[in-house]
């Protein structure tokens, strides 16, 4: 189906087109002007439609020349098309019912584009953002490249953000104007997974090589100079990590729950363990951590003695437990395909299921918590209205671009990390 949707008046859309288009199956669409652009999904063809009335759309050609597209965007008299392992093509539009193949960029691999004036902007997991000269689109130049990895966590003290940079480090950014963060420094800390910022200390997970990843402590106080602390090698698969006091919990998936005495030096610091199943996100409340456990659901583990952790209670969720947020008498817990499930721990050794909220399209796997609202991810970001804990409502979905690994709210602004996108700051609603 291609529809067609009236929002004269946003807060009643109505349809006014349905274009049932059989066995192709549009995974993409661009619109300028009077056409639109649709491309098959799993890619191979593309459709070109006039919308001038868009209640009556006439199909105008279908070509079957293009492989691998997972995005188009029209400009001018242009078609662009992010082709995969086939790089950008671009085809002439100026008579829409014919369109020309007039140039291709296969240099490298390219599944999202945007385009600006003679510029195309051309991402990839692998290859990072290439920015190409469209000035004479039957010649596309490389005018501009930024290698970069997997941005996978994001961490925000006044107005700058520590990032998780993948494979390259970490990263500083300042996000004083938000319509154009800047980065001001980056450093090489092997594949970084994830980072947080207490006072002038950065702690920071990540891999070293296959089998060993690390846990590591930072002083920040000359964030331009950073002065490695000390280090803790892992045979195990971190993936979250938490600081609260003296203490960092660090999420082991294969091992439990790791409480860490970050008070310096760390060469001969005791550390202390929790197992549990599949530990992936943990959050820190008073003197519990809450551990979302996968398939095994919530975890309530008594730290009100971190070297004797106990867990004190569990719940099961519908789904698969991924992230947790907690706020008040609540954990919000982000519950893949199941959405947002909520538990009351007013009472933490006896945490109690209260409701799942489905959100279409979305596997949940981030989830944060400000006042009124949850911020749910899951390849979209949902907004869910939480002013009743018990029966959460869906508020707004929206794309939120590329693969985003976490997310932070601050007042109306939100920020995402993410593979294919770096830092996004987002202007949630007006």
């Amino acid at each position: 189906h291609f529809y067609i949707i009236d929002i004269t008046d946003p807060t009643s859309p109505n349809v006014i087109n349905d274009t049932i288009t059989f066995n192709w199956m549009p995974g993409w669409v661009d619109v300028q002007g009077d056409y639109a652009v649709l491309v098959k999904r799993g890619g191979g063809s593309f459709k070109i439609l006039d919308i001038s009335d868009p209640e009556n759309p006439i199909e105008l050609v279908i070509d079957d020349s293009i492989s691998d597209a997972t995005d188009v965007q029209i400009s001018g008299d242009y078609l662009y098309f992010a082709c995969g392992n086939d790089g950008v093509k671009i085809f002439d539009i100026s008579d829409p019912s014919n369109p020309l193949p007039v140039g291709s960029d296969q240099t490298s691999e390219a599944n999202f584009i945007f385009v600006e004036g003679n510029y195309v902007y051309a991402t990839n997991e692998s290859n990072g953002l290439r920015i190409l000269d469209v000035t004479n689109p039957a010649q596309p130049s490389l005018a501009g490249r930024i290698k970069r990895a997997k941005p996978q966590n994001i961490y925000i003290v006044g107005d700058f953000a520590y990032v998780a940079d993948g494979e390259y480090g970490y990263s500083i950014f300042n996000i004083s104007d938000n319509e154009s963060p800047q980065k001001v420094v980056s450093f090489d800390t092997p594949d970084t997974k994830d980072i947080t910022v207490r006072n002038d200390y950065a702690y920071i997970i990540g891999r070293i090589y296959a089998g060993e990843e690390y846990f590591k402590v930072l002083d920040l106080t000359d964030p331009f100079n950073p002065v490695e602390l000390g280090t803790i090698a892992y045979g195990g698969h971190l993936t979250n990590l938490q600081v609260d006091g003296d203490y960092a919990y660090v999420c082991v998936r294969d091992e439990g729950l790791k409480i860490i005495d970050v008070r310096i030096p760390l060469s001969n610091t005791r550390v202390y363990s929790v197992d549990l199943p599949d530990a992936l996100n943990v959050t820190i409340d008073g003197d519990y951590a809450y551990v979302a456990s996968y398939e095994d659901g919530l975890f309530v583990v008594n730290i009100s003695d971190p070297t004797n952790p106990q867990i004190s209670g569990s719940v099961l969720t519908d789904n698969q437990a991924k992230d947790v947020a907690i706020q008040d008498d609540y954990a919000y817990v982000a519950d893949g395909y199941s959405g947002l499930t909520v538990v009351n721990i007013s009472i933490p050794d006896d945490p109690q299921y209260i409701t799942s909220t489905y959100i279409f399209d979305v596997n949940a796997y981030d989830v944060f918590v400000s006042g009124d609202y949850a911020y749910v991810l899951g390849g979209s970001l949902a907004t869910l209205d939480i002013t009743d804990p018990t029966n959460p409502v869906v508020f707004s979905i929206a794309g939120a671009g590329g693969k985003n690994a976490d997310i932070i709210v601050i007042d109306n602004i939100a920020y995402l990390v993410g593979a294919q996108e770096g830092l996004k700051v987002v202007e949630l609603w007006q």
